[in-house]
């Protein structure tokens, strides 16, 4: 018996070994599995980016706001809180115009006629650029005096002057460059994912969460109220109490 114990003990000790051994490399084959999955996703939006459109960087934004709106569609068709439809349709029409608009690149259009007839005497290849940076940061200027006024008087007239000529100086900087159909098609995707994700925020913003609803989807509120009132009813029937 004792022998039989010993060997017995031996062979599990041995058994113990392999175990460890296969799982040690079972957890590196899952580990690099796991590791792999992560990896062709993120390798496919990057080939994707850079083979449509010229840039990895297309890839990596737009496989960003992809993942984003499919959390956003995730959370909110799981508590029921709005229909895809309306966020969808806007999404298809911001980004087929915007495709159209940056694509032929009309923004570069309109600001090179315009330095035509201004005929800055400044570098013809920084002439487009510097029209565009100075109409759309006066035109934000312009804004930011009105609404600023408005809201704050001779203080958030000043405040908006400042911010409307900062902020739109970049914005013509942006419409100043001459983009052409691939980059287009490239922010078309984008501002398309941008609108999806923004109508689906302002829907659920708009028409508020109500707590209680979600709740009730997930809690038996009705067997609670049903088992409640057997119980009640059976009480009154059978009360309690001692017999005379």
């Amino acid at each position: 018996m004792r022998s039989h114990i010993a060997l017995g003990k031996a062979e599990a000790e041995a058994i113990k070994g392999e175990i460890a051994y296969a799982a040690a490399f079972a957890g590196v084959a899952i580990a690099a599995l796991l590791l792999l999955g992560i990896f062709l996703p993120v390798g496919l939006m990057l080939f994707t980016g850079e083979w449509l459109f010229g840039s990895i960087g297309w890839g990596l934004l737009l496989g960003t706001e992809m993942l984003l709106a499919i959390a956003i569609t995730a959370v909110v068709s799981a508590l029921r809180l709005d229909g895809a439809a309306p966020a969808v349709a806007i999404a298809v029409i911001a980004g087929f115009v915007t495709l159209i608009v940056l694509g032929a690149s009309w923004p570069y259009v309109l600001w090179q006629r315009l330095a035509e007839t201004l005929n800055l005497n400044v570098d013809p290849a920084l002439r487009v650029w510097l029209t565009a940076v100075l109409a759309v940061a006066a035109l934000g200027a312009l804004a930011g005096l009105i609404v600023g006024a408005r809201m704050g008087g001779i203080g958030g007239a000043i405040a908006g002057i400042i911010g409307g000529a900062i902020t739109g100086g970049p914005v013509g900087a942006f419409l100043a460059y001459d983009f052409g159909w691939r980059v287009g098609a490239a922010l078309g995707l984008a501002a398309a994912f941008a609108a999806y994700m923004g109508v689906r925020a302002a829907r659920v913003t708009a028409k508020g969460v109500d707590f209680e609803i979600i709740k009730l989807r997930f809690w038996p509120q009705q067997t609670i109220d049903t088992t409640r009132e057997t119980i009640e009813w059976a009480n009154a029937r059978n009360p309690l109490g001692p017999k005379s």
